[in-house]
């Protein structure tokens, strides 16, 4: 079979693809994969690497290089045994299978009707979430949840708010004008979207333009609003300075970095915002942080529970949404 492609479609272990579903480990006798197998590898698991390899070449005449996780691979990675890229691969999986389970249920919820309800003209809050098990168990999921709501949100605004909840982030938008016939609109992170006579309404965009570039976003918000605050703070302007150091709150866990390296350097009026991020809906209580919680304490909190609080990267699908890597 020297010569011809070597195409099958495999479901696990698999790291990238060359069209549609479809792998092509082998093209014209060569090899377009690499097999992987984890640092300290038992001798079961290096077998079967080595038989994956060798069948390989019977089929195809190719020579696969058969390398241990830490190595680059070249072209299609076949992960074989416990490696850390496959183990992410599989939790990365059942995340996904959840969110989907707790979406649809959340969706289902909104098409029953509840007894006793009376649907009213103004937007049922609490039927959406508030008071809705479903969502609130979508929201329970924390940050891994987010590339998946990213995914949804050109689709289903509503979304929105279970990032907000989530992340602690939240958008701010801006009214100019003597009186509603000269009223105009605007999304203050992003004035460059123009003004409207009506309020903003691509709220979808707003969440993806964030989503795709927060890491670059974050820091230069932070650090405008992390200078006014100290600004007010130094006229005495303290009415002021508490309504940007909410704003600052409001960049969300995203910002919780930021903040700590701040209060280590002796901002610890900033520990309060920590504190207040730190009680997510979806943290279990042993991980928040108390109000009035000490520097020391902010820090020693933020080495235990990084990990955690660290929002899943944004990477792109074929179709342009955001999507875990």
């Amino acid at each position: 079979m020297r010569g011809v492609g070597l195409c099958v479609v495999l479901l696990v272990g698999v790291r990238a693809a060359c069209a549609g579903d479809d792998v092509c480990l082998v093209r014209d006798g060569r090899a377009l994969c690499t097999i992987v197998l984890p640092d300290g590898a038992s001798g079961t698991v290096q077998f079967a690497g080595a038989e994956l390899a060798r069948y390989i070449k019977q089929i195809s005449g190719a020579e696969v290089l058969v390398i241990q996780e830490g190595k680059t691979p070249a072209g299609v990675r076949i992960d074989v045994g416990p490696t850390q890229a496959g183990r992410a691969a599989v939790s990365e999986g059942r995340v996904a299978a959840e969110f989907r389970r707790k979406y649809d249920a959340w969706l289902d919820s909104l098409t029953r009707p509840r007894e006793g309800e009376w649907w009213s003209s103004e937007f049922p809050k609490g039927r959406y979430f508030d008071d809705n098990p479903a969502f609130q168990e979508l929201v329970a999921m924390g940050p891994p949840a987010l590339p998946y709501m990213m995914e949804e949100i050109p689709n289903n605004r509503l979304l929105g708010h279970g990032v907000c909840l989530i992340t602690g982030f939240s958008f701010d938008w801006v009214r100019s004008g003597d009186g509603p016939s000269t009223w105009q609109w605007h999304w203050d992170e992003f004035p460059e979207m123009g003004r409207k006579k009506d309020p903003p309404s691509n709220l979808d965009e707003v969440w993806q333009r964030w989503w795709q570039d927060r890491e670059n976003l974050t820091k230069r918000w932070f650090e405008e609003r992390y200078a006014a605050w100290k600004t007010l703070k130094a006229e005495g302007k303290e009415k002021e300075a508490a309504a940007k150091l909410k704003r600052i709150e409001e960049l969300g866990i995203d910002a919780l970095p930021l903040l700590v390296e701040r209060v280590e350097k002796g901002d610890s009026e900033l520990g309060g915002v920590i504190a207040e991020l730190s009680n997510r809906p979806w943290a279990p209580a042993e991980m928040r942080l108390p109000k009035g919680a000490t520097s020391a304490q902010c820090a020693t909190w933020w080495a235990e529970n990084k990990a955690k609080w660290t929002l899943p990267p944004a990477a792109k699908t074929e179709n342009g949404n955001s999507a875990p890597e």
